[in-house]
C-alpha cells in the first residue's frame, strides 16, 4: 500500500483518498481485486511546497511472498522531471516497508 504524508500533515491512502490540498489516490490496483504487478498513484494538480514522505507498506502479504523481499518502484514527477527510484522491501503485514522523503518545490 502506498501513502504520502504531506508538507501539513494530512495522510493520503486507502481510507483517505483526498486532501484539502487537491492530493488525490486515484489508482489502487489491489483494492477489490488482486494483480500481480498493482500499481498506485497519488498526485497533486498544485501541490503545498514543503516536505513529503511516501510510505510503503506490506498491507497482505500472498502466501508465495512470504519472507522474501518485494520489488518496488516509486516515481516522483515534478513538471517535466521525473525521478524514478527501485527499491526491495521485505517486512510483515501492516507496517511499513519502506519509507523515503522528498521535497517540492
Amino acid at each position: 500500500d502506498l501513502a504520502v504524508l504531506e508538507p501539513g500533515g494530512a495522510v493520503i491512502y486507502h481510507k483517505n483518498r483526498r486532501s484539502a490540498s487537491s492530493g488525490e489516490l486515484d489508482v489502487d490496483r489491489n483494492f477489490g481485486t488482486i494483480e500481480n504487478s498493482p500499481i498506485e498513484n497519488i498526485f497533486w494538480d498544485t501541490p503545498p511546497a514543503g516536505e513529503y514522505t511516501i510510505v510503503v507498506s506490506l498491507y497482505e502479504r500472498r502466501a508465495t511472498s512470504q519472507g522474501r523481499p518485494i520489488d518496488a518502484t516509486i516515481q516522483i514527477r515534478r513538471g517535466n522531471d521525473t525521478e524514478v527510484k527501485s527499491y526491495s522491501v521485505n517486512g510483515t503485514e501492516n507496517k511499513a516497508a519502506l519509507s523515503v522523503k522528498f521535497s517540492y518545490p
